[in-house]
């Protein structure tokens, strides 16, 4: 038995054995053993933390790591932990297997019918198409918010997108709705080759309303994001490959240590310097070809500034490797 030594511990390289949830030996994430260190407060989280790389591990296994409002509030929590930590300097997201993220609960969905059909307007009438009743509704979200869908669990690939710092989707299993959502806001994705992905919202008579409307045409054009979006079907992990919606593909047992080597490259490199790439990288999606290069000479007299482009000359002159900091 191969044995890896990662960011986050030592990762036995065994195969999945179904392992209960209260075990307490720890469980499967991506083919790897890791040992449950939890602390009193996290019960849908876990996170291990060393070399610079902080590893999270979305952990409910009786809901395949459902994205409830619990999960997000202890994600969001984790998330400011993160980038506030100067000794964090990039992050790997995973599930515990089977799953990265079945989406969200849909046990609630329910409830939220029935608040719904609670506060309807009596004889109010349909629209005979949607997009008139978008031009109606938007007119009236800033009293509805949460109606409309700004709850907790709906903005966390938002947040996750905007962390200032590298971030890794280890995709161990099934990415589902928001689950690809949250997948789709992380820098790079790795899929293991159980990974599956979907955008199942309209299987639940829904929209996508986890930011992929926006994500997906940018990564795998507009033909291939209606035919995950109006279908639902499940991609799997190769085809993913194909369409540019993953970056790699591994073996199950070798994803998990696959995407650690990954992220401690990337925690040992110049963050700082990563940090405004991708500031740059979003920005410019919405600039022309000259915007864009005025934004990268600004950021470039910062980059010339920082600690980390001061060691790399350093280093270079004294033919040495560099020791970033990410400052």
């Amino acid at each position: 038995m191969r044995v890896l030594e990662t960011a986050a511990g030592i990762y036995a390289k065994v195969s999945y054995k179904g392992r209960g949830r209260r075990e307490a030996a720890g469980g499967q994430v991506g083919g790897a053993n890791v040992p449950r260190r939890r602390s009193a407060t996290s019960e849908f989280i876990q996170t291990e933390r060393a070399r610079g790389v902080a590893l999270v591990i979305l952990d409910h296994p009786p809901t395949r790591n459902a994205l409830s409002p619990e999960m997000a509030a202890e994600l969001y929590a984790e998330l400011d932990r993160f980038e506030a930590d100067p000794d964090d300097r990039a992050l790997v997201l995973t599930g515990r297997d089977p799953s990265f993220c079945s989406g969200a609960n849909v046990r609630r969905f329910d409830e939220t019918i029935e608040r719904l059909e609670r506060e309807q307007s009596p004889g109010a009438e349909a629209q005979p198409l949607p997009w008139g009743g978008m031009d109606a509704r938007l007119g009236r979200r800033a009293a509805e918010k949460a109606e409309a869908g700004f709850g907790s669990v709906s903005n966390v690939p938002l947040r996750v997108n905007e962390i200032q710092k590298p971030t890794i989707a280890a995709v161990n299993g099934h990415a589902i709705g928001v689950g690809l959502g949250l997948a789709l806001s992380c820098d790079i994705r790795i899929a293991s080759d159980r990974a599956e992905f979907a955008e199942a919202f309209t299987r639940m008579g829904l929209v996508p309303g986890d930011g992929s409307c926006w994500q997906l045409p940018r990564l795998i054009g507009l033909s291939n994001t209606y035919y995950m979006q109006y279908t639902g079907d499940r991609i799997g992990a190769a085809d993913a490959l194909r369409m540019g919606l993953v970056s790699k593909t591994a073996p199950h047992d070798d994803l998990l240590p696959a995407a650690m080597e990954l992220a401690e490259r990337l925690a040992s490199g110049a963050t700082y310097a990563m940090s405004l790439t991708k500031y740059l990288v979003q920005q410019s999606f919405g600039m022309g070809f000259e915007e864009s290069l005025r934004l990268a000479q600004t950021a470039q007299e910062l980059a010339r500034r920082s600690a980390d482009h001061k060691e790399a000359v350093r280093s270079f002159l004294e033919k040495r490797k560099p020791e970033f900091k990410g400052r």
